[in-house]
């Protein structure tokens, strides 16, 4: 399919390894297919301060390696609000 400008705004993401299976290439077929030219990514599996960081630290890394193709929706820890504060940052 033709790449026809679409946005995909909140398409959810998760660290290799984890419960849910996720990669950037199969992420990229999938848009390829659908005409999607950018998806922003957005983590709703991970709550503790540490996963958190690990997550946004991960979804940076694929969108310094597709800078066109993905975006990246930061995720916060809401239930510590110092922690959240620091992940803002």
């Amino acid at each position: 399919m033709h790449r026809t400008g679409w946005i995909d705004v909140h398409a959810h993401f998760a660290l290799p390894g984890g419960t849910t299976a996720w990669d950037p290439l199969t992420a990229l077929d999938h848009m390829v297919r659908l005409g999607i030219d950018m998806q922003l990514l957005s983590d709703v599996t991970v709550t503790a301060p540490a996963d958190v960081r690990a997550s946004n630290e991960y979804g940076a890394s694929v969108v310094r390696r597709y800078p066109h193709r993905f975006g990246l929706l930061a995720a916060l820890p809401l239930s510590d609000v110092d922690a959240a504060l620091a992940e803002i940052e």
